[in-house]
């Protein structure tokens, strides 16, 4: 049995999942603290009682996700909100004894998706939007990593090693239907859907490449054995992505664009540091995108720019290695 006390005192909805495991859940209905009691044949389990804290769930709107270990000082991270200003930075897990990653704001702004190490494994959990009600979605050998919500909110794609390789997966916000896009003995990174949901762009072999959202007609866009080609996001004026094929000295790494059917190379930024990570803004004028010109390292701050790479512009400035960025969808 699972009861709560509390703000939302009652019984949860419990369950049987046929596998030898169960699932719970309640739906609080005000702000508060419950604590979560489990019982089997009338002894609490291990760890019980669970607090729960509940506030008020705010739709994002104009804010960015990241992840950051400013807060932690050391290899652990946390997930993070801003505003596109660079105001209003939120830590949202604020726990140093694990790893919380690659966070995702659903399209409605009240969820968000990220990868966490808190079970031991990488998996993908999804919390609201103020960091409550923390959900496990994924719970398999093998690490599961860097959700990406599709366009309509319905589907999250994921990388999943649990086949051997790294393979692309898809599952329903709640965790099921989870399914092997790319079954293959290859490995595929970094996914990302088209703005219909209709493709999905993601990088192999360090060129990259396009497929249909059910895994079909998988095609090479860039196609060009003498760069280095990941970290693709496609968003409304194309695909953006990483590349070392400028050739600068020490192996800077720049943000380029290209168009889903090849056509249209461009360079976007242009110095001698390593700039990561671009995702596009959901209008498709903006991208925001990590940089270490500012003098920092292998992590640096976060920048935004124009779509045709100018006016780049720091929002974030602290002594911590900030990391994969994204804007709402």
């Amino acid at each position: 049995m699972v009861t709560v006390t509390g703000a939302n005192p009652g019984v949860l909805v419990v369950t049987d999942n046929a596998d030898g495991t169960y699932s719970a859940s309640y739906t609080p209905t005000a702000n508060g603290a419950d604590d979560i009691e489990i019982t089997l044949g009338g002894t609490g389990i291990s760890g019980s009682l669970y607090a729960s804290d509940v506030s008020a769930v705010t739709a994002l709107t104009t804010k960015i996700s990241f992840e950051s270990d400013k807060d932690t000082g050391v290899f652990n991270t946390d997930v993070f909100i801003i505003n596109e200003d660079g105001t209003g930075m939120e830590n949202l897990t604020n726990n140093p004894n694990f790893s919380d990653e690659r966070p995702a704001i659903s399209p409605d702004g009240t969820k968000i998706a990220f990868t966490s190490t808190r079970d031991g494994d990488y998996d993908i959990y999804v919390m609201n939007s103020n960091g409550s009600g923390v959900v496990q979605l994924t719970n398999v050998a093998g690490r599961d990593r860097l959700p990406v919500w599709s366009p309509d909110g319905t589907e999250i794609l994921f990388l999943s090693e649990r086949n051997g390789s790294s393979d692309i997966f898809v599952m329903n916000p709640d965790g099921t239907g989870q399914t092997d896009l790319s079954d293959n003995n290859i490995d595929d990174f970094q996914p990302d859907w088209s703005p219909d949901g209709s493709q999905i762009v993601f990088y192999n072999g360090f060129d990259i490449w396009t497929m249909n959202a059910d895994g079909t007609g998988r095609t090479n866009i860039t196609n060009s054995p003498l760069a280095t080609d990941f970290e693709a996001s496609w968003g409304l004026g194309g695909i953006a992505f990483v590349t070392d094929r400028d050739g600068v000295a020490g192996g800077a790494l720049e943000v380029y664009k290209i168009q889903p059917d090849g056509t249209g190379l461009t360079r976007l930024t242009n110095d001698l540091t390593f700039d990561y990570i671009p995702e596009w803004s959901a209008d498709g004028t903006r991208i925001v995108f990590i940089s270490s010109r500012d003098g920092g390292s292998f992590g640096g701050e976060i920048y935004i720019m124009n779509a045709d790479g100018t006016s780049p512009t720091r929002i974030t400035v602290d002594t911590g290695a900030e990391w994969a960025p994204k804007f709402k969808p």
